[in-house]
């Protein structure tokens, strides 16, 4: 898939052109096979209301119920304005490869949600991703099922049971509540932002040497991305973004859960520095320690993204 998006981006931007409906059908179309997602990704539809405004600009959005992609054409130029200051980094081609990545990476955002959804379908691999997952889609894994109501008519006499299925009511409700508030904790959507430009990275690897501005920039788009939440929870008080997300929303018991988790706030650090890489932790938004924090920051700063005032 790499390859086929790296030619799918090139050849556009070779030719000085811009996204478009084939671009976007042919994007689609690749992660859904690479992914197995034809259950998960029924229709692309193209609209002018989502989200809009100089400071606010909502591109694509996943519905997990619907299972389609929408796509605001009118916000594209919005979002390319909002970018369009990083543009004096890049020459020749490079400009338009770097306007056409910006625009896959939005998409391919959209994608990871539909990739979760397939997820939260699926059988516990036991790994944290998919605990997180299947955690914060609880509501719309019954709801697909049109089974949650019938679930808690049939468990009443369960308390144990019937309190699981109330607290997935309540979650859902608090996650609706806090959405803008707390979206940059959002494990879902900072993992949908990691993985997507986790495959931007792949594919412009490919071509790293032709496309060293564009390919440093995103890069460093990533990095930046994986540091997202942290200082926000920390001054929140918490430990890290999955922590204090899932406790905003009710969830604190599947935080209790991870395979690190201890009462003692710096034995729990301990055990998740010691468990797990740090590279994994950011992505997951999982404890890390000032000084590796500081680290990447450090890097991010030398880089031409941070060029521009």
């Amino acid at each position: 898939m790499q390859f086929k998006l790296l030619k799918l981006m090139y050849d556009y931007s070779q030719q000085n052109k811009l996204v478009d409906k084939e671009y976007i059908d042919k994007l689609v179309e690749m992660f859904v096979k690479e992914y197995n997602l034809d259950d998960y990704v029924k229709k692309i539809e193209f609209t002018s209301e989502l989200i809009k405004s100089e400071d606010d600009v909502c591109f694509a959005n996943y519905n997990p119920l619907e299972m389609n992609i929408f796509i605001d054409t009118e916000s594209l130029d919005i979002m390319l304005k909002h970018s369009s200051k990083y543009d004096c980094l890049f020459d020749g081609y490079e400009i338009t490869m770097f306007k056409n990545s910006t625009i896959t990476q939005a998409i391919l955002h959209e994608l990871e949600h539909a990739y979760q959804n397939k997820v939260s379908d699926g059988v516990d691999d036991g790994t944290i991703e998919t605990k997180l997952i299947k955690t914060c889609y609880a509501y719309e894994y019954y709801l697909k099922k049109g089974t949650l109501e019938q679930e808690i008519e049939d468990n009443k006499d369960n308390p144990l049971r019937l309190s699981e299925l109330l607290e997935i009511l309540s979650t859902q409700a608090l996650k609706n509540a806090c959405y803008l508030e707390f979206y940059n904790l959002d494990p879902m959507e900072r993992l949908a932002q990691i993985h997507s430009y986790q495959t931007l990275i792949k594919s412009l690897e490919i071509y790293k040497t032709r496309i060293p501005a564009l390919y440093e920039f995103q890069l460093s788009s990533l990095v930046e991305e994986t540091l997202n939440g942290h200082l926000e929870a920390w001054e929140r008080g918490g430990i890290c973004p999955t922590e204090v997300y899932l406790n905003v929303i009710g969830r604190g018991k599947a935080w209790k859960e991870l395979d690190f988790y201890d009462p003692d706030r710096q034995k729990l650090i301990d055990n998740a520095v010691e468990k797990h890489s740090v590279t994994r932790r950011l992505i997951l938004g999982l404890p890390v320690t000032r000084n590796e924090f500081d680290d990447k920051v450090d890097w991010l700063v030398t880089t031409n993204r941070y060029s521009i005032e």
